[in-house]
């Protein structure tokens, strides 16, 4: 049976105890208002981890309780704790303001989880990768870490981290993916562009980019399906709203996108159907993008 939850006066005397009021002049009132229309497991585990956190800073407590309940909204008591004690040890490391920057960003913390829970960290799958991409017919591409997936025809730079998806298989999957994208664009033509000239004909330079990476997108999809190599073919569909980026001269790195419609889409127009016809030939240049 539950317990009934503690009432304003009770929650008032260990909150003006733990973030010692009568020195910080911490306002409680609205905090205790707020945690007494709570369940009892609710409240005591809020006041159990504001006491811990007030044994390292007062105003980092308080300011924990203040988003606690919002937090346990959006995920279980088990990530609210893993979240309070990071945001204790960055005060420890790093001060009052990178602690409560930790706190103020409940979602930065949780991306940050899950990419070291589910995320293919590059040292790691780099030394399987490197073999791979070698394997792949055409020039022998290195592999360097980088800020995001792209290649100049020579390199293949990848990021530190890929957690797109749920779980590190995949994850590594997704690598393998993206390698083989970067890999077909040297194989396939995609450098051999003057892209920078041929996108500055349009009174819309970035749209025409837009469109064309999309187009090109799917012109690799049909010429790396071509080569029918079961190793990499069940990944291909996975990369395709992947950071890569065609050409090293168009300027500034930045990844490359995939506005139009994946093919299976419900809202393709007809455009892009045309174009998912007749782009994904085994034979398709660059021109034809």
């Amino acid at each position: 049976m539950s317990r009934s939850p503690l009432d304003a006066a009770s929650i008032v005397s260990r909150l003006d105890e733990y973030l010692e009021v009568e020195f910080t002049f911490i306002r409680t009132e609205g905090l205790t208002a707020v945690l007494a229309a709570m369940p009892r497991e609710r409240q005591e585990f809020i006041l159990e981890w504001t006491r811990r956190a007030a044994a390292t800073n007062t105003e980092l407590a308080f300011q924990f309780a203040n988003r606690a309940k919002e937090a346990l909204h959006e995920v279980g008591p088990d990530v609210v704790s893993a979240w309070c004690l990071h945001a204790m040890d960055c005060y420890d490391n790093a001060g009052l303001q990178s602690a409560m920057s930790i706190i103020r960003n409940l979602a930065g913390f949780l991306a940050v989880g899950h990419q070291r829970a589910a995320g293919s960290v590059f040292e790691e799958a780099v030394p399987i990768l490197i073999p791979f991409v070698q394997g792949l017919e055409g020039r022998r591409l290195k592999i360097e870490p980088g800020d995001f997936a792209w290649t100049d025809g020579e390199t293949i730079y990848l990021p530190a981290i890929v957690a797109r998806l749920d779980n590190q298989a995949d994850n590594f999957q997704l690598f393998k993916s993206i390698v083989t994208h970067l890999w077909a664009q040297t194989r396939y033509g995609t450098l051999n562009v003057n892209l920078p000239d041929f996108f500055g004909r349009f009174s819309a330079p970035e749209r025409a980019r837009a469109v064309f990476e999309a187009l090109e997108t799917m012109r690799l999809d049909g010429r790396i399906a071509a080569e029918s190599r079961a190793s990499i073919g069940a990944c291909v569909a996975s990369a395709l709203n992947s950071a890569m980026r065609p050409q090293a001269a168009i300027g500034k790195p930045r990844r490359m996108r995939f506005p139009g419609p994946q093919p299976g889409s419900r809202t393709v127009c007809g455009g892009w159907k045309e174009c998912m016809r007749r782009i994904p030939r085994h034979n398709a240049a660059t021109r034809a993008s």
